[in-house]
């Protein structure tokens, strides 16, 4: 699943992998495998933190994105404050998974913490 896909890198958007793409997360109950989302307002995505445990599969992965600072675009996200919004929900940060996406997105990858995937 895509969560607001920039217009500048939208042509990911018609990769055949993805099921959904979309502007906020489903109400539905779907789960997924592996979802992106895209984001430069801390408080949007605090308010979409606490649906993520719902709606990732166990074993599935998160990747946040967010502008890096040398694309100068106004942001209130950085690695500290993704960590600080989703380690006390119960998902973690794969450190070695930290990327460029583009000139203008880095992206951080986080999993369900490995005691809550069965729970």
């Amino acid at each position: 699943m895509l969560i607001c896909v920039p217009d500048a890198i939208g042509e990911i958007s018609g990769f055949a992998g993805f099921s959904r793409v979309d502007d906020a997360l489903p109400e539905d109950g779907a789960c997924f495998d592996y979802i992106l989302v895209f984001e430069a307002k801390r408080v949007a995505l605090e308010g979409m933190a606490g649906h993520f445990l719902r709606a990732l599969n166990p074993d599935g992965m998160l990747w946040i994105s967010w502008p890096k600072k040398a694309a100068r675009l106004p942001t209130t996200i950085t690695e500290d404050v993704l960590r600080a919004i989703l380690l006390p929900i119960g998902l973690v940060d794969v450190k070695v998974c930290a990327c460029a996406i583009d000139s203008v997105w880095s992206g951080l990858k986080f999993v369900i913490r490995k005691e809550l995937r069965n729970a």
